[in-house]
């Protein structure tokens, strides 16, 4: 089963492999549960997926995937009352969208490694694939960050030792930011996700996850339609 990246999933907070380098578990915290899709980058592409590339100014989760073919979709980026992104969107090489200046993170793939940053750590170059803009950062070199109390739905991209990416958002309950934090932190053994970057996506009713993929599929809703995500596509 080495081959196929993760065990099959049985009891809560255990993970459920779905087919190569992608994965899926829910994980319990202080006051909500956890949805986590896992992407091994060197197995399965990570795209950031522009709603405008379909004719719409927003889609669903569930829309992105019917209609980019994508495994598995999360909200992403901040927009304004007129769904237009705020922050840096960079899709298949394509900036669709500038950076904005502000304390955000970075999340973006280069030569097929995921990666977090923060402003000051990145520049556009034609050697990145994907990237989105977006905060606060929740986790940086291991560490939970300062953040401000505030509980609310949350979407999450982040980024183990192993270089795996986390697709994260709560499907039950609201997170407050430093208990999520410190759940995505935690070491795996003692029930946590193990990550060394982690990023704070838009949240609130922005929060949505489609997947579909090895005979599971899991459908949390948002309250409206989103400009981006990021979606997750099987490999050639």
């Amino acid at each position: 089963m080495g081959a196929l990246f993760l065990t099959v999933f049985l009891d809560a907070g255990q993970p459920r492999a779905l087919g190569p380098g992608l994965a899926y578990r829910e994980l319990p915290g202080p006051s909500f549960t956890l949805a986590v899709i896992e992407i091994d980058p060197a197995r399965a592409a990570l795209r950031v997926l522009d709603a405008r590339r379909f004719g719409r100014p927003a889609l669903t989760a569930r829309e992105v995937a019917e209609r980019s073919g994508a495994l598995a979709v999360v909200n992403a980026s901040f927009f304004d009352q007129s769904t237009t992104p705020l922050g840096l969107v960079v899709s298949d090489r394509e900036v669709r969208n500038p950076p904005r200046k502000a304390g955000w993170g970075i999340f973006f793939v280069s030569g097929g490694r995921a990666r977090i940053v923060g402003p000051g750590g990145f520049s556009v170059s034609k050697a990145v694939e994907q990237a989105v803009q977006v905060g606060p950062r929740l986790v940086s070199g291991g560490r939970v960050t300062r953040l401000k109390p505030q509980s609310a739905r949350r979407s999450v991209v982040g980024v183990d030792r192993a270089g795996h990416v986390h697709l994260a958002v709560t499907t039950s309950g609201e997170a407050d930011a430093s208990e999520l934090a410190a759940l995505l932190a935690r070491p795996p053994a003692e029930g946590g996700l193990g990550l060394v970057e982690a990023l704070n996506l838009d949240g609130g009713g922005s929060t949505q996850l489609h997947l579909r993929a090895g005979g599971f599929e899991q459908d949390e809703r948002g309250i409206w339609p989103v400009p981006i995500a990021i979606g997750v596509f099987p490999r050639p």
